[in-house]
């Protein structure tokens, strides 16, 4: 019973939690790519503000939504995010040596409209330029810095351009892709010695095979109850019904139970521990990212368990059917 729990647990969880598609559905379900912006502005406005530049200290939270939007709209965020999610997993399922991050998306929108969106936006939240500030403007764009302070009507369609070739010329130095987990230099990092190499991703792939070979270990302690313990059919379908079910009754609780072990171990070990500078937007998406994971990861643990309980009751209760010498009926 204790290995088939481990079994069907442990396989269940290697095929979910190493699959992209269970984080993307999840970032979908919660709608993150539009609320993101959201978010990350009530983050920027909080206590990491006071190490920013000036004119970003300036910049109130629907600022920072909106320049993040500009920048980064949902779509977009979404195929940079589902990119790199199906590289990451790739990587740690062997399949690839490197994770890289594309920034194209990024660059085409900093150097197009997308940039003087920005500048606009940025402008817009300073407070207004005095005549020494407005020509200081002018003359550290001509030098390539920034200077920001809001000027009227009159000189937006004179400044906007100055910026907007400002930001293009920063477009062009921002990388196309930038890599995450560079390949492994021939040589760097040996194989290391016995089952678990020297490192991580080689650890990890050995659990990995491990955890796919369980299933076995409980099928082995059946076949050995049908050879030192079963003598009949009645016997046989008693020994393997009752603890299949038994696993099955146990697993499906462990699968219901997910939800309500989350909420009090995050209560109990996550929320004492959160520093109280992180908003409590922050805090509430991570629990209810935590909750939809666990509640994917649940549900083929729920539907696997079902089948199991419902194979060994079936057997459990067909061995009652079977009367004695009804196995071996006597000869006329």
């Amino acid at each position: 019973m204790v290995t088939t729990i481990l079994a069907l647990v442990l396989s269940s969880l290697n095929r979910q939690i190493f699959n992209a598609a269970l984080y993307k559905n999840v970032l979908t379900e919660q709608n993150i790519y539009a609320r993101l912006p959201e978010v990350v502005g009530v983050m920027l406005t909080g206590s990491m503000q006071s190490g920013m530049p000036p004119f970003l200290q300036n910049l109130t939270a629907t600022n920072w939504q909106a320049m993040l939007t500009i920048l980064l709209p949902p779509g977009d965020l979404k195929a940079m995010t589902d990119g790199t999610l199906d590289q990451l997993f790739a990587y740690l399922n062997g399949e690839t040596d490197t994770v890289a991050v594309s920034l194209n998306s990024l660059k085409e929108r900093l150097a197009g409209p997308g940039g003087s969106d920005l500048i606009l936006q940025l402008l817009d939240s300073q407070p207004p330029c005095t005549e020494k500030e407005l020509e200081k403007m002018v003359s550290e764009l001509a030098n390539g810095n920034l200077l920001f302070c809001k000027p009227s009507d009159l000189f937006l369609p004179i400044l906007v351009p100055l910026f907007t070739d400002l930001f293009k010329a920063v477009a062009t130095q921002v990388p196309d892709v930038v890599t995450i987990i560079p390949s492994p230099s021939p040589g760097i990092l040996s194989a290391g010695e016995g089952p678990f190499g020297s490192d991580p991703i080689t650890t990890i792939r050995t659990v990995r095979l491990y955890i796919r070979l369980s299933p076995l270990l409980p099928l082995t302690f059946l076949l050995l109850i049908t050879l030192f313990a079963v003598r009949s059919l009645k016997s046989w379908l008693c020994w393997w019904g009752i603890p299949i079910f038994a696993s099955g009754i146990i697993t499906l609780c462990l699968g219901i139970l997910a939800q309500p072990i989350l909420n009090m171990a995050w209560a109990i070990f996550v929320v004492q521990r959160i520093p109280p500078f992180i908003p409590t937007e922050i805090t509430g998406l991570g629990q209810e990212l935590s909750r939809s994971i666990v509640h994917a990861l649940s549900v083929p643990i729920i539907l696997q368990a079902i089948i199991l309980l419902a194979i060994g009751l079936t057997a459990w209760i067909g061995s009652t059917f079977i009367k004695p010498g009804m196995e071996n009926p006597k000869r006329p």
